[in-house]
């Protein structure tokens, strides 16, 4: 549920009103899919994509008193990059909801570009557990070698191992 609200609640509110509904069917111009877009299903699904790709923004001076506004957005460039905990890209925003792409080193070309989607920061155990909201485990170079390192020290067993 999201904030309260399920997507169940969502459908049969979408489904009740008038005239969203029927502007909605006429513009579809078929009940069927009409009522597939509406059903709980296409709700949760869409929900998740949204939750999954947005991303957080801080456009500065906006908000009151001259003070950054935070808020998110769903940018479609930014929704195809994957996550690296040593990124190859960051996301700036300026004095409006424009985000812009700085390069952090050298990118060869054919080279993916990447995001680190939480801080970089932060040690690898926080960082895998802050990453479970997008539902993967970071397994990159830089997590790999990170782990390594704990598992020679003897400082934490291995976490694959925990999970057999």
């Amino acid at each position: 549920a999201l904030h309260g609200t399920s997507p169940a609640e969502v459908s049969e509110q979408l489904l009740g009103s008038e005239p969203f509904h029927s502007a909605v069917v006429s513009a579809i111009g078929c009940q069927a899919a009409a009522a597939q877009l509406f059903a709980e299903s296409t709700i949760a699904a869409l929900a998740g994509r949204l939750v999954l790709n947005a991303a957080g923004i801080q456009v500065l001076g906006a908000g009151r008193r001259g003070l950054p506004l935070r808020a998110a957005g769903v940018y479609v460039l930014l929704s195809t990059m994957n996550h690296s905990c040593e990124p190859s890209a960051e996301m700036l925003f300026g004095d409006s909801s424009t985000v812009m792409l700085k390069t952090l080193r050298n990118v060869s070309g054919g080279e993916p570009l990447t995001l680190a989607y939480v801080s970089t920061e932060l040690a690898v155990a926080e960082r895998r557990e802050k990453l479970g909201h997008w539902f993967f485990e970071c397994d990159c170079a830089r997590c790999e070698a990170e782990l390594r390192i704990i598992q020679a020290l003897g400082l934490q067993p291995d976490a694959r191992e925990q999970s057999m």
